[in-house]
This record gives C-alpha cells, structure tokens and sequence, in this order.
C-alpha cells in the first residue's frame, strides 16, 4: 500500500521505476514490470527473438550440442545406428524392467518366492 498517493513519485512508498515513472507496493509487481515489453522498450532495450521453423537447423544444432558433450566426456559415444532402432531397444528394455518389477510386486503381495 502506498503511503501517500498524493505524494510525489519520490516520495511515496513502494517501489518505484524511474525509468517509465510508475510506482508499485510489492516488489513482486515491480519484478513482473521490471521484465515487461513496456519497461523493456522505454528502457530502449531490444530483445529479438527469434523462431525457428526450419528442422535442419534444429537437427544441425543438436548435433553439434551432442559432439560437444562427447568431446567434454559427459556423454559416452555410442555406436552409429539407426536411431528408430535404437528407441526401439531402449523402450523393449523398459518395457521388460517395467514387468519384471511389476512381477517382483505381484510375488511379494502373494507370497511367493521370485520366479527367476
């Protein structure tokens, strides 16, 4: 709450932005102004952004991001193989932990000894 809004700006309460001269009572408010599209263009600051429709591009930078991750060692290398395929072992593999849990479960509920 402002303290007094017949005050002038510098003298009132709150939080106050110099910039676009506006006056708020939480600093939450003058956060969310603070990133706004008004502060940002009074501010005279331009942030373009860009949007990228074309695939190739995306499929270039991923690749480069995942060479990158291999130089640095955070990422093993992985044989080249069709990546269909490859999702496809990953999710077979899941699919079998998956039930073997839910198998481990069912057993223990029941009462029986793990089949192996």
């Amino acid at each position: 709450m402002l303290l007094d809004p017949t005050a002038p700006i510098d003298t009132q309460g709150g939080f106050c932005c110099d910039i676009c001269k506006a006056t708020f009572s939480s600093y939450d408010a003058y956060l969310d102004h603070c990133n706004s599209r008004l502060h940002l263009r009074n501010a005279g600051t331009n942030l373009p952004t860009e949007r990228v429709d074309d695939v190739a591009r995306i499929r270039a930078r991923l690749a480069w991001l995942k060479q990158k991750k291999v130089a640095k060692g955070e990422l093993k290398q992985t044989a080249s193989q069709d990546p269909k395929t490859f999702f496809e072992d990953r999710l077979q593999k899941k699919e079998d932990q998956h039930s073997a849990e839910r198998r481990k479960r069912y057993d223990k509920k029941k009462g029986r000894s793990p089949a192996s």
